[in-house]
């Protein structure tokens, strides 16, 4: 968990401080996820929910970080592992979300909501396709020095 928390601050960190782009939040919070996942692979169905109610929060008008993570609350998310990866994506757009200081600006947020519904599913492995051969994806490669 440590390192899960060292890994995400820097993270964090490393996106810069005044200018944030929808997409270094994109970035961002799937580094965190996939972080997470690499070192929870069993949470992995909980975070998909997770992604899923994110998403469908972010797709309402006048959408807020605390109904999303209220939204999160009432999924249903139960193992302690799960609620570190989501907790740890949350905590990455929070803290960006810090940096911009447009949390008063409903207008504004809009496009890093879109990012962060695009980070948490750009980190989930993808489904195999059905065939009639057997098809596995294997996980996205890490970076080498966090393996």
């Amino acid at each position: 968990m440590k390192t899960f928390l060292s890994l995400l601050s820097l993270c964090v960190l490393l996106v810069g401080c005044s200018t944030v782009t929808p997409l270094q939040v994109q970035n961002s919070v799937s580094d965190a996820v996939r972080v997470g996942l690499d070192i929870y692979p069993q949470a992995e169905p909980e975070v998909r929910i997770a992604g899923n109610v994110v998403c469908a929060e972010v797709g309402k008008t006048n959408v807020s970080l605390a109904s999303i993570v209220k939204d999160l609350e009432a999924a249903g998310i139960n193992t302690k592992e799960a609620k570190a990866v989501v907790d740890g994506a949350v905590l990455a757009f929070n803290a960006l979300m810090n940096l911009l200081n447009i949390h008063d600006h409903l207008e504004k947020q809009q496009p890093y909501l879109d990012a962060f519904c695009l980070g948490i599913r750009d980190a989930l492995p993808q489904a195999a396709i059905a065939s009639k051969t057997s098809v596995t994806v294997a996980k996205r490669p890490m970076v080498p020095h966090l393996k």
